[in-house]
């Protein structure tokens, strides 16, 4: 498999996406951060190469705000910083806890081998069709064929 997508184009496009993007977001954020109950969080993951990195997000109340915060996902924008800083990509493999990243068989599964992603292939089917696939297979699958128009399937569902 050519390493140029998943190393150096899917950077690129990355920042490309990220900066407009933190640009209009994050002063929302700021915003959003000044209704009662709403926080910012650091969640430890497991990146790129099991590296890991902390994860931002906003915790959000149910009520009030919070509720429209979590159902539009708004709460995850804080991540565009991991993507900016380039500890995540758009679309990737799920950003998993320390605990659930246990190696297969003393080797590092190969998730690791890409950033992993705001936007994951298995939440996508979960969210789209309520299938509710080993996402370690989706992981290993979308891993195996990355590519740009792997990419854009997933955006596209």
């Amino acid at each position: 498999m050519s390493r140029i997508y998943p190393d150096f184009i899917k950077r690129i496009l990355d920042l490309c996406f990220a900066i407009p993007l933190a640009i209009f977001f994050f002063p929302w954020i700021v915003v959003a951060l000044l209704f009662p109950g709403v926080r910012m969080v650091k969640k430890q993951r497991v990146g790129r190469n099991t590296k890991l990195f902390t994860e931002y997000r906003l915790r959000c109340p149910l009520a009030g705000p919070g509720h429209w915060l979590e159902s539009t996902s708004f709460h995850r924008f804080p991540a565009l910083w991991n993507i900016l800083i380039g500890e995540m990509s758009f679309i990737g493999p799920r950003a998993l806890r320390e605990e659930e990243a246990m190696p297969e068989e003393g080797r590092a599964h190969p998730r690791f081998s890409l950033r992993p992603g705001y936007v994951d292939p298995w939440w996508v089917r979960v969210r789209s069709n309520m299938t509710f696939d080993d996402p370690f297979a989706v992981d290993a699958g979308y891993v195996r064929d990355v590519s740009f128009k792997t990419d854009v399937g997933v955006l596209l569902r």
